[in-house]
């Protein structure tokens, strides 16, 4: 009875223990999740006081796309992060068929997308920058204005119909027809809240249309004046000019003590990708932003510190033309 009676207590203890693993082995951060710099995606709403969901509900503040974004952690179902050099958790809420990482990729991405902002008919850029839409939009100017549609709802992006919220009672849908904006549905008033007057079809052609010696839109070589000394602008520029286009370098293995060599490289390179690019068209590069990217998660970051060159400078701008 005795042994009965310990072997019944040895099985309960190792039975504890292998739960206590479970737990811990459960609840141990993912290596693979990749910590990062970059921007984000699109307009999103925030409570205020440090949190965003995806839900991105209309009546609250908007922090507005292209804010930078230096991602700290992974939580539970949310990633904690500093924005525009505040604390700010982006929470997954509704769209949890993704994982937390590819969540987040969706949302902070590398490259700031107001400089693709630029390249779009004025009458769409202001659309966008005050979170609204117009008829004739595609896709990708609608993500900007509204971020992405929750994936409980919307499981995929070619789907007909996306829908999205403004609060838990004002549902609005948009329609697509060749993957440009035909229809807004929802209560007129709500409509009214996220539908700018006006067709993105008819605002004119996008700015980068304005490259006569590239109309494709394509990225061939064109020839150029070497010795032509372009203009670079961390901003942009008070002087009148039509938009040739974005332009964009990344320059691997430096290391971060040389952090300001390399941004002088950088900015280098980029104009003589817009001289590639556009030839003698070019007059200047605005909105230049360079941001470094140490590969190897900690153990990168570590070895950076003692001299190691494997941070890369992702570079990009604007190119533009003058007008005379």
């Amino acid at each position: 009875m005795k042994k009965t009676t310990q072997k019944i207590r040895n099985i309960a203890g190792l039975t504890a223990l292998a739960a206590a693993c479970l737990a811990s082995i459960a609840s141990a951060p993912t290596m693979a999740q990749e910590l990062y710099s970059g921007y984000l995606c699109c307009n999103y709403r925030h409570d205020g006081s440090g949190w965003m969901s995806d839900s991105n509900y209309g009546p609250n503040p908007m922090m507005g796309l292209g804010a930078t974004v230096v991602m700290e952690s992974y939580g539970r179902n949310r990633v904690n992060t500093t924005m525009n050099g505040a604390r700010m958790s982006i929470g997954n809420d509704y769209s949890r068929d993704l994982s937390l990482e590819q969540f987040a990729k969706r949302i902070i991405v590398r490259q700031d997308p107001k400089i693709r902002l630029a390249t779009f008919p004025r009458a769409v850029q202001d659309a966008i920058s005050s979170g609204r839409i117009m008829t004739g939009m595609t896709k990708e100017q609608v993500l900007m204005a509204l971020g992405y549609p929750i994936t409980s709802e919307t499981p995929q992006l070619d789907m007909p119909t996306w829908r999205y919220w403004l609060s838990s009672f004002e549902e609005f849908s948009v329609s697509w027809s060749n993957d440009r904006v035909a229809n807004v549905g929802g209560d007129r008033g709500v409509v009214a809240k996220v539908l700018m007057p006006g067709s993105a079809s008819g605002s004119g052609a996008p700015a980068s249309a304005n490259n006569k010696n590239n109309p494709t839109g394509g990225s061939a070589p064109v020839a150029s004046n070497s010795n032509k000394l372009l203009l670079i602008f961390d901003g942009d520029s008070s002087r009148p000019y039509d938009i040739l286009g974005e332009v964009s370098i990344s320059l691997s293995g430096r290391s971060v003590y040389a952090s300001g060599s390399a941004n002088g490289d950088a900015r280098e390179e980029i104009k003589q990708e817009a001289k590639n690019k556009f030839g003698d068209s070019a007059d200047a590069v605005i909105n230049f932003r360079a941001d470094t990217v140490t590969q190897g998660g900690l153990w990168g970051a570590i070895g950076a510190g003692y001299g190691a060159r494997n941070t890369t400078v992702n570079a990009s701008g604007v190119a533009v033309r003058f007008k005379k």
